[in-house]
């Protein structure tokens, strides 16, 4: 019998690839139909506040989560509608490449040799057609960037 598989997004940001579990992803847009408020004094990974389907809601943005260079004015990104229980935020990626299926199984731990308590919110690991995916940990990507009061205050707002 084989092992019960799961449904991810893959997702792509400065040449790295993500996975996201399709549990938390409720929407995917086109950054260019967004329109980004700043919010004074937030956390560097957060570009701002944007609307989607009603609800406010502030947009990470991946490249600053992972220490990358900001992605440049003329390029197009990927946003990402995300609910972790009761906060929802907006996560803007690169590009979103595909939907896989995979199991428990498929995943490996990064080995703190690999920078793992670094990079807290990317725990496990697995290879998929030639290519390393990092899971991404939603709940601790919100606790990493410092951003679950301003979600919570953004929501209230």
């Amino acid at each position: 019998m084989s092992a019960p598989t799961q449904t991810y997004i893959v997702c792509t940001t400065d040449d790295q690839h993500f996975l996201l579990n399709s549990d938390f992803v409720t929407e995917l847009v086109r950054s260019s139909r967004l329109l980004t408020t700043k919010i004074p004094k937030s956390p560097k990974c957060v570009l701002g506040a944007v609307e989607l389907r009603g609800l406010i809601m502030p947009l990470v943005d991946m490249r600053a989560a992972i220490g990358s260079a900001p992605r440049p004015a003329e390029e197009e990104a990927a946003v990402l509608s995300l609910h972790v229980g009761d906060l929802r935020f907006a996560l803007e990626v690169d590009e979103v490449d595909q939907v896989v299926q995979l199991s428990e199984a498929d995943f490996e731990e990064i080995p703190a040799w690999a920078g793992a308590e670094k990079n807290r919110f990317t725990p496990k690991v697995t290879r998929h057609r030639g290519e390393l995916l990092l899971l991404v940990d939603p709940e601790v990507l919100v606790a990493a960037c410092r951003i679950g009061k301003l979600i919570k205050d953004v929501a209230a707002a």
